[in-house]
């Protein structure tokens, strides 16, 4: 289990990993990464091609 945290490092939620999926291509995942840093980044990091890509399902067990 996860501990979900805000960016003040605030716990928010608790979080079970269902599934790690590393089956497809190392271009998709590097298309679907970039666009969802593009869309929902919120961080003041920008999009940067050597960001690590993880895929992972969860299911939530605990909200704050």
């Amino acid at each position: 289990m996860d501990c979900d945290c805000s960016w003040r490092r605030v716990p928010r939620d608790t979080l079970r990993t269902r599934e790690v999926l590393v089956g497809r291509t190392l271009k998709e995942w590097r298309e679907d990464h970039e666009q969802f840093w593009r869309c929902y980044g919120q961080s003041n990091r920008a999009f940067s091609s050597d960001m690590p890509v993880v895929c992972e399902r969860f299911e939530l067990v605990f909200a704050v």
